[in-house]
């Protein structure tokens, strides 16, 4: 059985729905752990591809509840034949979590 938010919330266009469910998450993250939930593929739109390597491709990407443009990079693991290349990516990966910088996730 649906709450009367969300009777309303299917109601309204799925932009609004998509920023109601992200804000819920959020919401259920804090309680049940007094931190921001990890940031999900779900919370952004896709775009047009921006750029192509040899292992993946960057998209343009729209966050859905700040309305932000970003890249999103993508690897296909598939292409990841030799171990340096899964190095050379898994290397990448733990630089780019390391940061603390607002322009990345």
């Amino acid at each position: 059985m649906l709450t009367e938010d969300e009777e309303e919330i299917n109601l309204k266009p799925l932009y609004e729905r998509e920023k109601w469910l992200i804000k819920k998450m959020i919401k259920q993250s804090f309680k049940k752990d007094m931190k921001a939930p990890d940031t999900k593929f779900d919370f952004y739109k896709v775009g047009k591809i921006i750029g192509k390597g040899a292992s993946g491709k960057v998209n343009l990407g729209l966050h859905k509840l700040t309305r932000k443009v970003v890249a999103m990079k993508s690897v296909k693991i598939e292409s990841m034949n030799k171990e340096t290349s899964m190095n050379r990516v898994s290397n990448e990966f733990d630089i780019l979590a390391s940061l603390r910088h607002k322009n990345i996730v």
